[in-house]
């Protein structure tokens, strides 16, 4: 469900005309929703697996766990003691390196360059807060999102 409920957010933050608050917002919930979906995986392993998957167990740390690897922040208080879990922990942290950088980089070459920079100021043009996004350039968005 929540990944049905993240491909939405993405899909809805893509398809924006100028990117603003509702935009940065929208991508700050997707990645939001990736670090709680990889804490309930993490959960179900838990459930699945015989013995401990994280040293220290894991109570209560699914979702700390789950958000330091995904911001790569490192961590030496948790680690993963199942090969499972292992790797796991690895496509976490990759999936948090990709979203970041597809997603702002989508969002920053389907950004048109009028309206940013010194030149332009809000008297002369009154959404230089909201960048416009290039015509067309979301008209590649995959079918599955």
């Amino acid at each position: 469900m929540s990944l049905v409920i993240l491909a939405a957010v993405v899909r809805r933050v893509l398809s924006h005309d100028q990117v603003g608050a509702p935009t940065i917002l929208g991508a700050i919930t997707a990645y939001l929703l990736i670090g709680l979906s990889y804490a309930w995986v993490y959960l179900a392993l838990d459930g699945l697996v015989d013995g401990p998957i994280l040293n220290p167990a894991m109570e209560g740390l699914p979702s700390y766990y789950s958000f330091v690897v995904l911001s790569t922040l490192g961590f030496g208080d948790v680690t993963p003691v199942n090969d499972l879990a292992q790797r796991l922990t690895a496509i976490d942290a990759i999936t948090g390196h990709v979203f970041l950088a597809t997603l702002v980089a989508r969002l920053v070459s389907c950004t048109d360059s009028h309206g940013l920079g010194a030149e332009s100021s809000h008297s002369q043009n009154p959404g230089a807060g909201n960048m416009k996004l290039s015509q067309g350039c979301l008209t590649h968005l995959p079918a599955i999102i």
